[in-house]
Formats: C-alpha cells, sequence, structure tokens
C-alpha cells in the first residue's frame, strides 16, 4: 500500500511493500519486495532496500546506502550523510534500534544487532 500523503518519485517500489504517511522516497531510490515503511522518512537517491525489510518511523536514508534483505530498522535512525560519496552498507538480518546514526561508508556485517543511541 501506497499512502497518498507520501512524496512517492520512485517507480521502483516492490510488490507488497507498504509506506506509511509522509513519507519522501526520492526518484532513483529502490525498494524490493514485502518491505515496510513507516511514517515520516525520507530516503534519498541511491538508495537500494531489499526484500522483507521493515523501517519504522522518522528514520533518514541518504545516498549510496545499501540495505540488504530482512533488516529491522526502529525509529529515528540516520544512516549514511548528503556529503559522503562512499557507500554505507547494512548487511543482511541486522537489527538497528532507535536514535543510532550509522556515518556515510561503514558497513555494518551481516546478522548484527547495535545498541541503542550507537553512533558509528
Amino acid at each position: 500500500m501506497l499512502n497518498s500523503h507520501s512524496d512517492i518519485q520512485s517507480e521502483n517500489i516492490g510488490n507488497n511493500t507498504s509506506i506509511g504517511n509522509f513519507c519522501v522516497i526520492r526518484k532513483n531510490a529502490k525498494m524490493c519486495s514485502n518491505c515496510t515503511i513507516g511514517s515520516f522518512c525520507f530516503i534519498d537517491d541511491d538508495v537500494v532496500i531489499g526484500d522483507n525489510v521493515v523501517i519504522s518511523n522518522s528514520l533518514q536514508i541518504y545516498k549510496n546506502t545499501v540495505i540488504e534483505d530482512s533488516v529491522v530498522i526502529r525509529a529515528c535512525v540516520v544512516i549514511g550523510d548528503d556529503t559522503n560519496c562512499k557507500t554505507t552498507n547494512i548487511g543482511k538480518f541486522c537489527n538497528i534500534p532507535s536514535r543510532c546514526v550509522i556515518k556515510g561508508g561503514h558497513k555494518i556485517n551481516n546478522e548484527n544487532k547495535l545498541s541503542i543511541g550507537e553512533i558509528i
């Protein structure tokens, strides 16, 4: 379900993907199937989101970010930054809790679980 109160510019949204209220999804963002995107999220150009990803409310995901399959990201997380051209990669089955900041150019390995509010 794509919400009519969101600005969804991308045509690369997979099947069975749900997007909440007041999100901005830029034109060159790509989301695979069975994803859930909460309300008040910003997903920039050149972001790739794998299958079965759950993203809670109030997130900012900036350019050059790859989120692999079956990742859970909780509320108020910032991933990447708009000044760093290096790719940020979140591996499969990772759990990113609330209020984490993952700076551009970092890699979180598969099945990793961060602590609440962690800055990387």
